[in-house]
């Protein structure tokens, strides 16, 4: 599960207005920089302009300038950090930041940048250290006390998770990551109702992050508050139509409703951003097998069958549609095939026994 980590890297935005405001402030430091070659600070200004404005390429040779000039400045060799991270390059941010680090021990921003890189890279178990040293720094970081409960929760321990993400609330309690994450933490304690509230709180701060509705979505799911969640995940695919999961799990919810031809037009959603998916190409067979579309539904399991041959579910879903289709041999093939794949699942024995007695009852 993808565990909401802040980032303090500063993007740049599309709008006119942001665009005039940074025309005026690169005119202001170039005009500084050309009078002043060797101030190192306007180098370093031009740099975070331009990496704001989207342009971290351009920001990390301004960087790099600044740099030259004075080397034992942290703050270029942690916005050049900044500048990697932007570019999806959180290895190469980490050096930088690591060598920011060196010159200024108390620097508490590249140590939380340094915890997120590390996040991003999948060593959460790692970041918390990190992070713990910019709250040793700066005990009002709310970000890193935020980011702290986002690594304990990816590395499963969800009672420190929350102790971290309430102290990063009581300093900023409009911190939406922090509450979708508390949400997290408490789905996690199968404490479903109290989450719920956590992520209408997130999504009330935060209403176009689309990470929240879903997780909103999900907790409502799985308390059986289908058209609540149905509701969420409509919002949710708004703000972002690209969430497999969103689109997957709301098809889930309305077979469980009884309404499967609805659901296939949210799992052909979800197949368009994720063909190769077994689990999804199965819900959405069943789904085509409920509706009588079983030729359908049989070319969907054999997709899921090509992808990972050892799917069960899908060689058993795939005998259930051709015992529909009347085709009670070929069933029976997909159901040994099964078996061989997990000789201890539930009923499939008596599915075979019963498909076999069919076939020899008929050849009578």
């Amino acid at each position: 599960m993808l565990i909401l980590i802040s980032i303090v890297l500063v993007l740049g935005t599309a709008s006119y207005y942001r665009n005039e405001l940074w025309q005026d402030e690169m005119s202001l430091w170039i005009d500084v920089v050309s009078k002043a070659p060797h101030n190192y600070s306007a180098w370093s200004s031009v740099g975070n302009t331009l990496r704001e404005a989207g342009r971290p390429h351009e920001a990390i040779k301004k960087y790099r300038k600044a740099i030259s000039i004075r080397p034992t400045d942290p703050k270029p060799w942690y916005n050049w950090g900044n500048a990697l991270s932007n570019l999806g390059r959180p290895h190469e941010a980490i050096k930088k930041y690591r060598k920011a680090i060196s010159i200024q021990p108390d620097f508490a921003k590249p140590w939380y940048n340094w915890g997120t890189a590390l996040v991003e890279t999948g060593k959460a178990n790692e970041a918390i250290s990190k992070f713990q040293e910019a709250i040793s720094i700066d005990p009002d970081y709310a970000q890193a006390w935020g980011n702290l409960g986002g690594a304990y929760l990816a590395t499963g321990n969800t009672s420190k998770a929350i102790k971290a993400i309430k102290t990063a609330l009581s300093v900023n309690p409009e911190y939406a990551d922090a509450w979708c994450n508390w949400g997290i933490a408490l789905a996690r304690q199968h404490k479903l109702q109290e989450a719920v509230l956590k992520f209408r709180e997130a999504a009330n701060l935060d209403p176009d992050n689309s990470d929240i509705w879903n997780r909103w979505a999900f907790a409502l799911a799985s308390i059986e508050d289908f058209e609540e969640a149905i509701h969420k995940f409509e919002i949710s695919t708004r703000i972002n139509p690209n969430i497999v999961q969103a689109w997957s799990k709301w098809g889930s919810i309305l077979l469980q409703m009884g309404r499967p031809s609805e659901a296939i037009l949210k799992y052909e959603k979800a197949a368009q951003l994720r063909p190769d998916d077994v689990r999804l190409l199965c819900r959405w067979g069943i789904a085509l097998g409920r509706t009588g579309r079983l030729d359908e539904a049989v070319a969907k399991f054999e997709m899921a069958v090509n992808v990972e041959p050892d799917y069960v579910d899908s060689w058993i879903n795939w005998g259930t549609a051709l015992v529909g289709m009347e085709r009670l041999e070929q069933a029976l093939e997909k159901y040994e095939k099964a078996l061989s794949l997990n000789p201890d699942i539930s009923g499939l024995r008596k599915k075979i026994y019963e498909t076999r007695g069919i076939i020899q009852a008929r050849k009578k």
